[in-house]
């Protein structure tokens, strides 16, 4: 049990130390201005010893690296941008289900990445019950709905967009539905106090193995981003680490959450409201949120 607490510290600050360092340098650098600003009014050679300067130095220095230290380890929250408008960009670790996430706003969107057919159906062959989609799911059956209402409701809700689809057959996806609408298409279900956007994502081929290309992806983010633009009325929106699960998209998540953040700031004219990227807990000792430029 030791021996993983001592591992997970190094872990976590191995993938922070870029900050580490970073922040380190920015707190010195107030310190030594402070230093420089006392030291026009007041002759600091004549109040200290020069053993005595260089000891304050030392702890200073070493003060400010701890703080930096405590800062990475403890805060789960980090404040990626502010848009001219005063909306506001985060990345928190934690549950994307979670009130915690958005603790001074009661309604809230949160986006679920799903195939572009639209399926209800956890069976871990379909979906899988370990991921956002599948989660999802679970959480809006039978409590709210049972699976065929779900369906039918998600099935009205395109119907009423007028979308162009492509239709497969059981040949080509053996189980579920077989409608495959536009990738970045957004179906909106409501429960209580949230808002579910259901994002089309990804596709499946024969053997129900989902990918999603490059193109697709960008897309997909773009189209969200409009929808939200158009429907959110200024609530704030949850979103996953959109890509990393089974969606099959060979990038590290670092690179997935860089490229988001990127995203987000190229569309900041389409954000009316606060955004949190959230990173599942338990992903703290392997994926930094604080070397976010």
């Amino acid at each position: 049990m030791i021996n993983l607490m001592f591992k997970n510290i190094k872990k976590r600050l191995l993938i922070n130390i870029d900050y580490i360092k970073s922040n380190s340098k920015n707190y010195i650098s107030v310190v030594f201005s402070l230093i420089g600003v006392i030291g026009t009014f007041i002759s600091i050679p004549e109040l200290i010893t020069p053993d005595k300067a260089i000891a304050f130095l030392v702890v200073s220095v070493a003060a400010c690296f701890l703080v930096s230290v405590l800062n990475a380890f403890f805060s789960n929250t980090n404040h990626v941008f502010t848009t001219g408008t005063g909306k506001n960009i985060y990345i928190k670790y934690g549950d994307i289900f979670s009130k915690k996430i958005t603790r001074k706003a009661k309604k809230r969107i949160i986006v679920v990445p799903v195939n572009r057919c639209f399926d209800v159906i956890v069976n871990d062959e379909l979906i899988s019950a370990n991921t956002i989609h599948g989660q999802c799911i679970k959480k809006l059956i039978p409590k709210y709905h049972s699976e065929e209402s779900l369906n039918d409701l998600i099935q009205q809700e395109l119907d009423n967009q007028n979308l162009n689809f492509e239709m497969l057959t059981q040949q080509n996806k053996s189980q579920g539905n077989l409608k495959r609408y536009p990738e970045g298409t957004v179906v909106k279900i409501c429960c209580e106090d949230i808002f579910y956007y259901f994002l089309a994502l990804s596709k499946f081929d024969e053997r129900l193995h989902a990918s999603t290309s490059d193109q697709e992806y960008i897309i997909a983010i773009h189209r969200l981003l409009q929808y939200y633009n158009t429907y959110s009325q200024g609530y704030p929106m949850i979103l996953p680490l959109i890509g990393s699960g089974a969606s099959d998209i060979r990038k590290e998540q670092n690179d997935i959450l860089d490229y988001m953040i990127s995203v987000l700031k190229m569309e900041k004219q389409l954000i009316n409201s606060d955004i949190y990227i959230v990173i599942k807990e338990d992903q703290k000792y392997n994926m930094s949120i604080k070397n976010i430029c």
